[in-house]
């Protein structure tokens, strides 16, 4: 239930910051009906410049949140960690890629 709660705080700062996101992996399948044991969970979030030190501020000292990782993956489109260092519960954070790459003709 601890990591739910992680969750649940993970998630609510992101919608406090109108970052829109989808939760994912074994935590998504777990919240919908299949219990699985994980401590983490996927999370695939909208790309949020301008907003990364409003989210690295949002957590209290439990947890463990870098701003330059932040930037980055918001730049590269890649992916950042949140952990609450009390449960050891982490949450991946994946920025979505741009999919309006060329498409075949």
């Amino acid at each position: 239930m601890q990591n739910l709660s992680d969750l649940r705080e993970v998630l609510a700062v992101l919608t406090r910051l109108e970052i829109p996101y989808a939760l994912g992996g074994s935590m998504a399948s777990s919240v919908h009906g299949i219990a699985r044991y994980t401590r983490d969970a996927d999370v695939t979030a909208e790309p949020f410049p301008g907003k990364e030190a409003q989210l690295v501020g949002a957590f209290g000292e439990d947890f463990y949140i870098s701003e330059v990782a932040v930037r980055d993956a918001v730049r590269r489109r890649a992916s950042f960690n949140i952990i609450n260092t009390s449960t050891g519960f982490k949450v991946d954070v994946f920025i979505r890629k741009d999919r309006r790459s060329s498409s075949p003709r």
